[in-house]
């Protein structure tokens, strides 16, 4: 007889029964004998029949054993489980398990093919889902949610809210990859935005032509750069402009004042050009500060006013 080695791994993703259940299977087989062979690879790995191997061990009873002379372990063990008294949930579960060992899950989604088979007709629920179903929902929770997989085989946890939760971490992760495909379509079109603007504007490409090879990683950032040298020369012109303006300012106000003076000097005129003549000339010049009448008197002279005697 074969001895066996060890266990397919897909084998080991399917749950053993219960000690309750092993204690039946081995009483049954006590009385019965075993009824079904235990199978196994020619080098001794156990394909199917790792509960009926230990009810014997437990029995007593020399197990029967068959090999396996196909190629396919996965395909083997999961056809030789499609009817195992196990919830759709966890057989979903475990099947996932088997076919993504075998790489038959690639990009989120199952390889052609893989999931299809006798059970494909089976009605998971009442609500009408099948087979096709509860795998695309064990696929997901693969996906996303990978530790909940050994929960969901061993009915810890209903298929269903696993793939509730995974389906929503999906759907967060692929918000952010949207967010993220979006952001980099938005850095491309600004940088190509940048770049014609140096194509159309030959100040800003003779600024950029001047900046040492790989000075900007990028044109965006050479855009950028170029922006606030642009807006540091527009600062600097116009703290010029405000300067020559503040200049004329008061050059005008300096008009303004000469021009005051001489409007006061014109109105005067005529008062000053009558004190030649005036009756009062004494008592008004004694009301002047000496220093006025003499400024006055002064410019008399030099005008060539000349006074009469009254």
């Amino acid at each position: 007889m074969v001895q066996v080695k060890s266990v397919s791994k897909h084998a080991n993703f399917y749950p053993m029964l219960t000690e309750e259940a092993l204690a039946e299977l081995a009483a049954d087989i006590k009385e019965n004998g075993q009824q079904s062979p235990i199978t196994v690879t020619a080098d001794g790995v156990l394909l199917d029949g790792r509960n009926r191997l230990k009810a014997c061990e437990i029995a007593g009873v020399e197990p029967h054993v068959t090999i396996h002379e196909g190629d396919d372990e996965g395909a083997f063990v999961r056809s030789s489980n499609e009817r195992r008294h196990q919830s759709t949930g966890s057989r979903a579960m475990s099947t996932a398990l088997s076919l993504q060992a075998d790489g038959l899950r690639q990009n989120g989604r199952w390889v052609r093919g893989a999931i299809h088979g006798a059970n494909t007709e089976f009605r998971v629920s009442a609500d009408g889902r099948t087979w096709t179903d509860a795998m695309r929902q064990a696929g997901v929770i693969l996906d996303e949610r990978p530790e909940l997989a050994q929960s969901v085989i061993d009915g810890e946890i209903a298929l269903d809210e696993a793939y509730r939760q995974a389906d929503a971490k999906r759907k967060v992760r692929e918000a952010e990859e949207q967010r993220r495909i979006e952001e980099a379509r938005d850095e491309q079109k600004r940088e190509d935005s940048a770049g014609r603007y140096f194509d159309n504007h030959q100040e800003a490409k003779a600024w950029l032509d001047e900046k040492p090879q790989g000075a900007f990683p990028t044109m965006r950032e050479a855009y950028a750069a170029y922006m606030e040298h642009d807006r540091e020369a527009r600062r600097i012109e116009a703290e010029k402009r405000r300067k020559e303006e503040e200049f004329q300012k008061q050059v005008e106000e300096s008009y303004e004042r000469a021009a005051l003076r001489l409007r006061s000097f014109v109105n005067s005129y005529s008062q000053a050009w009558g004190m030649r003549t005036n009756r009062n000339r004494k008592e008004i010049l004694d009301k002047m500060m000496p220093t006025e009448r003499e400024k006055f008197e002064a410019l008399e002279g030099k005008l060539g006013w000349t006074t009469e005697n009254f």
